[in-house]
């Protein structure tokens, strides 16, 4: 009896291999990173809360462009104390990318865990951060984004309890 090979999956399902993604990456430039759309609600009213975690969800996807790809990249925070909502915060951005090789899902399957957070992050940062200051509560800071550490890079699902400290100096 013969044993027979194994079968090579598709090109669609096989993983990128590094040179293939390093290749990707070097013919890549982007163009401009914009707000699609973004969302508020605050639940709480104005008073910062004295407690409470962030929860994240992210979703992305991509669309063709006659010179590369166009990524968008969603986040939505909820803050939350215990198990009541205190705010939603959801933010899309768009990325156009100029490219020398042609987007595929395999190819953005990998993309959107390692490039596309790195160029989003620290505005979803900004943008929490901002909106939560607007909401007249001490801004929430989410922790930064690090590439090659224990949680894979990935940006942080939950972060721990959080309790404001306001500090008022007072004039003698």
């Amino acid at each position: 009896m013969s044993e027979r090979p194994p079968e090579t999956p598709p090109p669609a399902e096989r993983e990128v291999t590094p040179e293939e993604y390093a290749a990707f990456i070097a013919g890549l430039e982007l163009e401009c990173l914009w707000l699609r759309e973004c969302q508020v609600l605050n639940q709480a009213g104005p008073r910062s809360p004295l407690a409470g975690s962030v929860t994240l969800e992210l979703a992305s996807w991509w669309e063709p462009l006659p010179t590369g790809f166009r990524a968008f990249h969603r986040y939505e925070a909820r803050i939350q104390a215990d198990e009541t909502p205190l705010a939603t915060i959801t933010v899309t951005f768009g990325l156009d990318f100029r490219s020398s090789q042609p987007m595929t899902d395999r190819l953005f399957a990998l993309f959107r865990e390692i490039n596309l957070p790195v160029n989003t992050w620290p505005y979803f940062r900004e943008f929490l951060a901002s909106m939560t200051g607007r909401m007249n509560w001490l801004p929430v800071t989410l922790p930064t984004l690090k590439r090659g550490v224990e949680s894979r890079g990935e940006p942080p699902a939950e972060s721990p309890p959080a309790r404001p400290t306001r500090r008022t100096r007072r004039r003698p």
